[in-house]
């Protein structure tokens, strides 16, 4: 998966067909590792900064896949 032992952040197993994630770009075995210039520790931290953003807002989500640094935008959609 190309990620060290000392990252952190949110590792993604699947993505719902339809979703903000898959619209975005997000793709199995991404790691989340920060949302809008806050740093991702765990699924809470996540969570929070979806919640802000709230449904149609934006999130600006750094990744680390396959051992390269990647920052993705997408829009919260409801599906």
């Amino acid at each position: 998966l190309g990620i060290s032992l000392d990252e952190t952040g949110v590792l993604i197993y699947g993505i719902e067909p339809f979703s903000s994630a898959q619209r975005g770009g997000l793709q199995k075995f991404d790691l989340i590792q920060e949302v809008n210039d806050s740093k991702i520790l765990g699924i809470r931290d996540l969570r929070e900064q979806v919640s802000l953003a709230g449904l149609g807002g934006k999130l600006k989500i750094k990744i680390l896949r396959k051992g390269k640094n990647f920052t993705i935008s997408l829009k919260l959609i409801d599906i």
